[in-house]
């Protein structure tokens, strides 16, 4: 996964997110309460390119589009 293609994957949402190096999320909203956490959360290279960063272990790293 990059984020690249999370992005593409997701084309017909509002955001989405990366997470734990492989995962990729969709969504139009954000389920309350959504909590900013440090981007030290957030460092697990992805399996597509591990010059980007996918979200950590039960973190995501969300993106609007």
């Amino acid at each position: 996964m990059t984020g690249q293609n999370c992005m593409a994957f997701c084309k017909d949402y509002l955001y989405y997110g990366l997470g734990d190096g492989s995962e990729c999320w969709c969504a139009d909203t954000f389920h309350v309460p959504a909590t900013l956490a440090s981007n030290e959360h957030c460092q697990t290279k992805c399996g597509g390119d591990t010059t980007q960063t996918c979200g950590g272990s039960w973190y995501l790293a969300i993106f609007s589009k």
